[in-house]
């Protein structure tokens, strides 16, 4: 049977975001300016603060500089935050839950020396994830404009003779977009051959031909982009354009 006791640890991580929010995300959260459902602004200082306190890194391991947390401390603090304001709670899920995924599981050794340090001296670090959902009409887009039906459509990478992919394409709905350092952007590979495979590409937010739009901005523009603005963290588009990434972030 699946204990759900919590440790001395797991009660630990809990006292001390439940204080933390007590205390500095509650009071901030219920200012009139972020009342408006679709229009408050997320709390940067509050969003950095957590991240001090080790919860951006909560599930990364502790060999790469996380806090090596499980998923139930991981649950139980996302719920804390969450209890105070929605948005940094959902911000720091999706960059947690990515750490641990990319430089723990994906990444090459490589790709870990190139990110992670970076990763984890920046306090306002934060990941993203640009793919497809592939349960486009079910609950987990609830939160979300159903988008059109060529929606389904990865952007295009197309390798050159120098290894360099050259990536075009639109991902509407991408969860972190506007704070993310870092991007994996699943897109469909083809190499000079012609064969086309699946792929994911890390991509940072500087690299050029990258463009990224909140979704306060692309409310109501057309018919495969949001018609309401994001009700939970923050997302946007994310479009590439003739998008150069090197060969060793594939």
């Amino acid at each position: 049977m699946y204990d759900l006791h919590l440790t001395d640890e797991q009660s630990g991580f809990r006292d001390a975001v439940r204080d933390f929010v007590r205390a500095e995300v509650k009071p901030a959260a219920l200012e009139a300016r972020r009342l408006d459902a679709f229009e408050k602004p997320l709390l940067g200082n509050l969003l950095r603060q957590a991240s001090q306190m080790g919860l951006r890194t909560l599930a990364l391991s502790e060999e790469s500089g996380g806090a090596g947390a499980d998923t139930l401390a991981s649950c139980i603090v996302m719920e804390e935050l969450a209890a105070g304001d929605v948005d940094i709670a959902a911000t720091l899920a999706e960059t947690a839950l990515l750490a641990r995924v990319l430089f723990d599981g994906l990444m090459s050794a490589g790709q870990r020396a190139l990110f992670l340090p970076d990763f984890i001296a920046n306090d306002d670090y934060h990941l993203a994830f640009a793919g497809r959902d592939p349960e486009i009409r079910y609950a987990s887009w609830y939160h979300r404009a159903a988008p059109a039906a060529d929606a389904a459509a990865l952007p295009a990478a197309l390798r050159q003779s120098d290894g360099e992919w050259v990536v075009n394409g639109v991902i509407p709905y991408v969860s972190n977009a506007p704070v993310a350092r870092l991007f994996a952007i699943h897109v469909s590979a083809k190499d000079r051959s012609g064969t086309s495979a699946p792929a994911t590409l890390l991509v940072p937010s500087g690299t050029s031909g990258l463009r990224v739009r909140a979704s306060s901005e692309t409310a109501g523009v057309s018919a495969h982009k949001p018609i309401a603005a994001w009700h939970h963290g923050v997302g946007g588009e994310v479009a590439l354009n003739e998008c150069r990434v090197p060969a060793h972030c594939l």
